[in-house]
């Protein structure tokens, strides 16, 4: 089974108009062609898909993880994305 593990960061709006930075992690099970977005915690991340302004939010970082290369995969990763082991929630 082959299998790609990614991660980045993006940004949310925190209290009183601060920016809080997040981690999201993203397994790629190649075996089943299954893509699956995790939070810090082990949580699956969904989302509803429509129009953004390009930045840093959490639509940004699935779509830099749903393809992490800047070529071809396995490749060399896009800016700020890197591979993991295991995830925090991981023990």
């Amino acid at each position: 089974m082959s299998h790609t593990r990614v991660k980045t960061t993006y940004e949310v709006e925190g209290p009183y108009a601060s920016t809080d930075t997040v981690e999201l992690y993203c397994h790629h099970n190649h075996s089943c062609d299954c893509t699956t977005f995790y939070d810090k915690d082990g949580d699956v991340v969904s989302m509803a898909f429509h129009l953004w302004s390009l930045g840093n939010d959490l639509w940004d970082a699935m779509n830099r993880l749903s393809f992490p290369f800047k070529d071809e995969w396995g490749g060399e990763l896009l800016d700020g994305v890197e591979y993991y082991h295991k995830g925090p929630w991981e023990k």
